[in-house]
């Protein structure tokens, strides 16, 4: 797998400094959330003066759904090709009804997307774990789509939601081309991220299941980090 860090984790650092920290890490790509105003030429230029490639970016359904073109341009500037949801409304996985209005917006952009040579993925976060009758509503948005919607699991905010990101790797194998790997500890809203190592997830386990499973990168990130750079040290001691 190749490794990349979710430049969330460095929003308060400004875009090129990031980039350049993960790339004097060591780290093979970056994994977008935003652009941070800056232009796609620009920003290729950076990638390219720290031989970094493009994971993937996070972009909200809204806007993947009102300027598909626009978002397409901008990201494909940059040799982008996978698109991924990152949050959805946790109304929706309230109820059957809402969890299959998702999976229908979803699978509407993967057919608009993929006539585009592009994919989009879905990254859960913790309410896709609760129960509706005998499944949780992330088991039925995976079972309303098809492997046109790719799976980028976060480890961690599975975890925090109790269920075991192995068994979800293993499951969802052949829709897993982004592996999120991140730590957690149960217990508190402020622990859904904590630093590797320190928290309860088997990173060397996932990080096993992953290869497995065939997924093309692994993404870092620790999404409330007091201390992003050393976060950043830290990822790449585990992942480089």
């Amino acid at each position: 797998m190749h490794t990349a860090v979710q430049l969330y984790t460095l929003r308060g650092e400004g875009l090129e400094p990031a980039i350049s920290r993960v790339g004097g890490a060591g780290f093979d790509g970056v994994e977008f959330a935003g652009l941070d105003g800056h232009a796609p030429a620009e920003v290729a230029e950076l990638l390219d003066l720290h031989d970094l490639a493009v994971a993937g970016a996070h972009v909200s359904i809204d806007d993947l759904e009102s300027d598909p073109e626009g978002v397409l341009e901008s990201y494909g500037d940059l040799g982008c090709d996978r698109f991924v949801v990152p949050s959805h409304d946790p109304e929706a996985f309230e109820s059957r009804e809402g969890v299959e209005e998702a999976a229908n917006r979803l699978s509407a952009l993967a057919d608009r997307l993929e006539s585009e040579g592009a994919t989009v993925h879905y990254h859960n976060h913790t309410f896709e774990f609760d129960r509706l009758e005998e499944k949780s509503a992330f088991d039925l948005l995976a079972e309303a789509t098809d492997d046109r919607v790719g799976l980028e699991i976060d480890t961690g905010l599975a975890a925090h939601a109790g269920v075991d990101p192995l068994s979800l790797i293993e499951r969802y194998a052949d829709r897993l081309s982004l592996l999120h790997l991140t730590d957690t500890r149960a217990g508190s809203p402020d622990t859904h991220h904590v630093e590797y190592g320190t928290g309860e997830v088997d990173l060397d386990a996932c990080l096993e299941a992953g290869r497995e499973a065939g997924a093309e990168w692994v993404v870092a990130e620790h999404g409330t980090s007091a201390d992003p750079p050393a976060t950043v040290d830290r990822f790449a001691e585990v992942l480089v």
